[in-house]
């Protein structure tokens, strides 16, 4: 009996484990250059080196040394959202067996298990969570009550509304609709005379859907050369915009004919309510991201940080430099964390990233030339665009001030992983010889 048809199965067992663990990763929403990072290095832990190549709808892979014929994968994958419950599950079982405790098989099978789990949240909390974004991001805006409440209510509605579309099969719509029911709404507002600040409360209840961090994290990939991916998140972040802009275009036509989004001034709220609101956003965060409960301290502390950080940066430092360093900090400061607890920190790192993303600004260039205040619209554009990629300068910068723990899966070790002996996985047991007959 020869060795081969063994070392062949455990082959391809590596090969299905490192394929799902990609599409794991990709469907709860780690970029490009993280997850080709990731499976670079563990596969050629696991023994059986591979190159990758994942761009935002398709993950490809190679198997095979110099001197043996490559086996080749192509899978159709689709973008999916931040899910920090499990990529942090996910995390788990990648570094158990990178350790050699569970081997590719059930690293396999605890994916699968993994994926067919429902999500934590429904439709019902996930809607309140969006309000209460939406709510709280208008406090942080420098609205007053009226904003608050028409915001959060807005965003709740917004909600109510992209669920109706995905459970009739038209999801693609949700950016516009959305656009269009809380400008509707807001704008509503302010013909029944309640006065409102409508770029505030428009752009509050909008929060959750104009797509910052999709921004931010093109703007990395590209910054890590990962041109493709990169280019084609940064178009997708384009199209949403456009089609939010769209949606409130549409509003503007049947109900103000044109007239300009101004509205009333923002009154101002007593100051203990903006760390409250910096709170209440961790916690709606926490439903949004998909973040366990146990995981909720760290979503409100990443997210109160960031703002912090992005408060002093832009005070010292003007508005560019401020956010390059307020995600150095973020970064950097994540990366500890992680290192001393021992988990991903991608937990702390999204929600404070979450508070430094341009694309606020980005929404309010694009509403600004479609109100024909061109010159300023492009000038907030250029704005939200050196944003985006100051704050991919910081990710980088804070990644190498403090390097990712190993679970965090870099592509090249650390100083104290080339000094400490790293465990290898196990080998299978030599065969017994054959018996030899007369």
């Amino acid at each position: 009996m020869s060795r081969e048809p063994v070392l062949a199965a455990r082959s391809r067992e590596v090969e299905r484990f490192v394929l799902t663990l990609g599409r794991a990763l990709h469907a709860y929403g780690s970029p490009a250059h993280r997850v080709e990072a990731t499976l670079t290095r563990l596969s050629e832990i696991l023994g059986e080196p591979g190159q990758f190549f994942v761009v935002p709808t398709s993950l490809m892979a190679r198997f095979g040394g110099p001197d043996e014929a490559p086996r080749q994968h192509l899978e159709r994958v689709e973008p999916g959202r931040v899910d920090l419950e499990r990529l942090e599950a996910v995390d788990g079982i990648a570094a158990a067996v990178a350790r050699g405790d569970l081997g590719p098989r059930g690293g396999s099978s605890a994916l699968a298990a993994l994926t067919s789990t429902p999500n934590r949240y429904g439709p019902a909390t996930t809607a309140l969570a969006m309000g209460l974004v939406s709510a709280s991001a208008a406090r942080i805006f420098g609205g007053g009550a009226a904003e608050v409440w028409v915001a959060g209510l807005a965003g709740l509605a917004a909600a109510g509304v992209v669920e109706a579309l995905a459970g009739l099969k038209a999801a693609r719509l949700g950016d516009a609709a959305a656009a269009l029911v809380v400008s509707a709404l807001v704008l509503g507002a302010t013909v029944a005379g309640v006065p409102v600040a409508v770029p505030i409360a428009v752009v509050a209840g909008l929060i959750s859907f104009v797509p910052g961090f999709t921004l931010t994290v093109a703007a990395t990939e590209i910054a890590t050369g990962h041109v493709v991916a990169g280019t084609a998140r940064l178009a997708a972040g384009a199209t949403t915009l456009l089609m939010l802009a769209v949606g409130v275009s549409v509003s503007m036509a049947l109900l103000q004919a044109g007239a300009p989004l101004s509205g009333a001034a923002a009154s101002a709220l007593p100051g203990w309510t903006g760390p409250a609101a910096l709170v209440t956003s961790g916690l709606g965060l926490t439903v949004l991201f998909r973040a366990s409960p146990a995981q909720a301290p760290r979503v409100v502390l990443g997210a109160g940080f960031g703002y912090g950080a992005a408060v002093l940066g832009s005070a010292w430092l003007g508005p560019v430099p401020g956010a390059l360093m307020a995600a150095a900090a973020v970064t950097a400061g994540s990366n500890a964390l992680s290192r001393w607890t021992d988990r991903p920190a991608t937990v702390t790192q999204v929600p404070g990233l979450m508070m430094l993303v341009p694309g606020s600004t980005g929404f309010r260039s694009v509403i600004m030339m479609l109100g024909n205040d061109v010159i300023p619209g492009v000038e907030a554009g250029f704005g939200a665009m050196l944003a985006a990629a100051a704050l991919a300068a910081g990710v980088l910068l804070g990644s190498l001030l403090v390097t990712p723990r190993r679970a965090e899966w870099s592509s090249e070790p650390s100083a104290t992983e080339r000094a400490t002996p790293q465990p290898r996985p196990p080998t299978p047991a030599p065969l017994p010889a054959p018996a030899r007959t007369r």
